[in-house]
């Protein structure tokens, strides 16, 4: 599917107010004098048929309208999101660096070892020039080192900005998104004038691609958007069945978006990954973000031509480098597209969007291969664990995800994630208060792994929460 350039626009036009009182005027509504169950009608489509629209906030199958401490996570300044340690530590008077944040989902082992010291040699000299334009020598080292075309690759200041940017350059009419999944999707297509309609991924429900494909046609989506690893479900599909959606929407026209941000924590080959299979080309090594250990050769992963993906019509995948090597401080991810897409994003982008010393730990931590070997058994080995023990406390689901987090539920009538949130909270224990999620309430919470001695901390507290002696 050939691709127009097309420029990034400079200006709000197009864009509408998607503030909570706008959103959710009508989210109730009337039928015989009763209020409309979401679980049966939203905007007239049946929801059960795996229809939900942005403009009615959908929590749990119910409406939910007004509620202050969800208004004010999701207008915050985060948007909603995790890791926000600095107003923690304000709110509850205690120091950042005294909390255990278990809301943001990094690498539980921090950045490679040495990377500091990598960064402080060059910081003088790079704080005071601009860095090369478009990451030039960080795009070809990953390039070879993911075993894609450089052409098909454009470096961004995190994979949060890149979403924004191509939702920006691309413009879509009306996108499907997950529900639930991360927000930023929603966010930076409604910023470039789209509608939004969600399609359920629920942890609980087996998923559907005849369903799914139906409602691309029914709905007139002109872009669907996927999460591989879902967050925060944690939930892996496999790459034959987005290859198989791919391949079945591109005959409507519509382009699909994947996010692997999180598939390395998988621990999963290169051969099962989205991007591992559409963008790699014959002769590459191996994938960062789509083998188990970035720089090194994947087993399994068959050599397919260069033009891969072009018959899936028109496709893109992008991650974050920044969850892998920890540092979000610094902003690091990718994105790949058709070689005439990433030339017009290049063309119409900020060409310094990536920051010297971002760069220079980019290129540092292609080259850490032990430091990921050590941070993905970590990983796998502490998220056994915390399942396992997990699910002996009573009161509390788990679902068994396969990233570096796990999603929960309480099981009671009067469980709320926003007040184990602040209890936590006052005890230094950070949690990701799930019910902001669309198709998520306030039953919902996330966590991410951490290293045993943190991880026997959280349990300790959430054994005392569902007690009742906190």
């Amino acid at each position: 599917m050939e691709l127009k350039g097309k420029r990034i626009p400079v200006s709000g036009k197009g864009s509408r107010k998607t503030n909570g009182r706008k959103t959710n005027r009508n989210i109730y509504r009337r039928n015989n004098g009763k209020r409309e169950d979401a679980g049966e009608h939203a905007l007239g489509r049946e929801f059960m048929g795996e229809f939900i629209n942005d403009r009615d906030s959908v929590k749990g199958g119910r409406y939910i309208n007004g509620d202050s401490q969800i208004r004010k996570i999701a207008d915050g300044e985060a948007g909603g999101h995790g890791g926000n340690v600095y107003a923690a530590a304000a709110a509850h008077g205690l120091r950042p660096e005294d909390f255990c944040d278990f809301s943001s989902n990094i690498n539980p082992l921090g950045p490679p070892p040495g990377l500091l010291s990598e960064l402080k040699k060059h910081l003088e000299q790079e704080i005071c020039r601009y860095p090369a334009p478009q990451a030039a020598p960080f795009r070809a080292a990953l390039a070879r080192d993911l075993g894609i075309p450089e052409e098909r690759l454009l470096i961004g200041n995190g994979a949060n900005e890149l979403i924004h940017l191509f939702f920006l350059w691309k413009r879509p009419k009306k996108v499907l998104i997950p529900a639930p999944t991360f927000s930023e999707y929603a966010r930076a297509a409604r910023l470039a004038g789209a509608k939004v309609e969600y399609f359920r991924l629920l942890p609980e429900k087996a998923f559907s691609k005849e369903k799914l494909v139906a409602q691309v046609q029914m709905s007139g989506s002109d872009l669907i958007v996927f999460c591989n690893p879902n967050n925060p479900t944690g939930m892996y599909y496999p790459r034959e069945l987005l290859e198989e959606i791919a391949l079945a929407v591109a005959e409507k026209g519509v382009a699909v978006f994947i996010d692997e941000s999180f598939f390395p924590f998988t621990g999963r080959s290169a051969s099962e990954s989205f991007s591992g299979s559409v963008f790699r080309s014959a002769s590459g090594p191996g994938s960062a973000v789509s083998c188990p250990v970035p720089g090194a050769p994947c087993s399994g992963h068959s050599a397919e031509p260069e033009n891969a993906g072009s018959s899936c019509g028109d496709l893109w995948a992008v991650a974050s480098l920044t969850k892998l090597w920890a540092l979000p401080g610094l902003r690091l991810g990718y994105l790949l597209g058709p070689p005439e897409g990433i030339r017009s994003l290049t063309e119409n982008g900020d060409p310094w969007r990536v920051n010297a010393l971002a760069q220079r730990a980019g290129n540092y931590c292609l080259f850490q291969k032990q430091h990921i070997r050590d941070s993905l058994e970590l990983v796998k080995g502490e998220r056994e664990f915390l399942l396992r023990e997990l699910e002996k406390i009573d009161g509390l689901k788990v679902y068994p995800g396969e990233a570096n987090y796990l999603l929960l539920r309480g099981l009671s009538g009067g469980f709320s994630s926003a007040d184990l949130c602040r209890k936590l909270a006052s005890r230094g224990i950070l949690i990701r208060d799930a019910s902001n999620f669309p198709a998520l309430d306030r039953s919902y919470f996330r966590i991410a792994v951490r290293p045993r001695r943190e991880n026997l901390r959280l349990l300790s507290a959430l054994r005392d929460y569902v007690c009742g002696v906190m």
